[in-house]
C-alpha cells in the first residue's frame, strides 16, 4: 500500500512537471546602475555590415555583466540588391527609420544605436565601447519594473509590475536567436559563410498604460531547438530613449534561471 501511495506521489509531481510550463522572473531597477541596449542595423547584403556583426560578438566578451544587451536587427532593403537575407524583416527597416527621424540622422548599414540616444557605426569599435562606457555611467533610479514570464511551446507569455514610467512609455520583447551562420551565395557577401550572435528573430512592442500588464511573443517552431533569450526593455515614447532593460534567458537547461 505504501508503495502504491508513493508511486501515485511520482505520477502526479511527474504530470505537474509537465503541464505546468516554465516560469521565470527578472526585474529591473535604476539604483542598480547603468545599462546599454546596443541595437545593430544590418544586412547580410551589405559588404561593411560583417566586421560590425563580429564586433557584436565581441562585445558580449568585452561586457560580461548582465547590463549590457546586444541584438541584431536584420533589415530588408538590401534584399533586393542580389541577395534575400533570411533574417530581414520590413518591421525592423520601419524601426531603424523611426530612429533615424528621432536623431535626425541618415539611414544606413551598419548602424548602431546605443540606449536610443546615439547612433553610430556600427564597425567602429572605439566609439561603440564608447558610447557603451559612458551609457553604463547613467542610471535610472526612479525606475524599476518587474516581469514573470511564462515559457510555452510556441509563444512566452509576459506580465509586468512598473513604477515610476509613464503609461505611454513603450515597452518591447524581443525574442533572439543567440547565434547562427549562413552561407552567401549572391550580392556582396557571395562566397562568404557570414556568422550573427543575437539576431531578433521575433519582436513585439506596446505602450505600458497601466502600471500592471501583459504581453505575449511568438515562438517559431523552427527555433525550438536553438538558443534563445528575451531582451527587453521599456522606451520613452517621444524620444525613444530606452529607460530600463534585462534579459531572460530561455535555453532548455537553463528556463529557471533569471538574469
Amino acid at each position: 500500500m505504501k508503495r502504491m501511495i508513493l508511486l501515485l506521489g511520482l505520477l502526479n509531481t511527474i504530470a505537474c512537471a509537465q503541464t505546468n510550463p516554465p516560469q521565470l522572473t527578472a526585474k529591473f531597477t535604476g539604483s542598480d546602475g547603468g545599462f546599454a541596449v546596443c541595437e545593430l542595423f544590418t544586412s547580410e547584403g551589405c559588404s561593411s555590415c560583417p566586421p560590425a556583426d563580429a564586433l557584436l560578438k565581441t562585445l558580449e566578451k568585452d561586457y560580461p555583466a548582465n547590463n549590457v544587451y546586444v541584438m541584431e536587427f536584420h533589415v530588408d532593403y538590401w534584399d533586393k540588391l542580389g541577395w534575400k537575407d533570411k533574417y530581414s524583416n520590413p518591421a525592423y527597416t520601419k524601426r531603424q527609420n523611426a530612429y533615424c527621424t528621432a536623431l535626425q540622422s541618415q539611414t544606413y548599414t551598419p548602424q548602431m544605436i546605443v540606449n536610443g540616444k546615439q547612433q553610430l557605426i556600427g564597425s567602429d569599435k572605439a566609439k561603440v565601447h564608447y558610447a557603451i562606457d559612458e551609457a553604463l555611467k547613467k542610471d535610472q533610479k526612479s525606475l524599476s519594473i518587474e516581469y514573470n514570464v511564462i515559457v510555452r511551446d510556441e509563444q512566452a507569455d509576459i506580465t509586468f509590475v512598473s513604477e515610476g514610467f509613464d503609461k505611454k512609455d513603450i515597452l518591447n520583447v524581443a525574442l533572439v536567436q543567440s547565434e547562427d551562420s549562413s552561407a552567401v551565395k549572391a550580392g556582396e557577401n557571395n562566397g562568404h559563410t557570414l556568422r550573427h550572435v543575437n539576431i531578433v528573430r521575433q519582436f513585439v512592442s506596446s505602450p505600458l498604460k497601466n502600471t500592471f500588464g501583459k504581453l505575449s511573443i511568438d515562438i517559431p517552431g523552427e527555433l525550438k531547438d536553438k538558443s534563445l533569450k528575451l531582451i527587453v526593455y521599456t522606451q520613452n515614447h517621444k524620444s525613444l530613449a530606452v529607460t530600463s532593460a534585462t534579459a531572460l534567458n530561455l535555453d532548455k537547461n537553463a528556463k529557471q534561471t533569471s538574469l
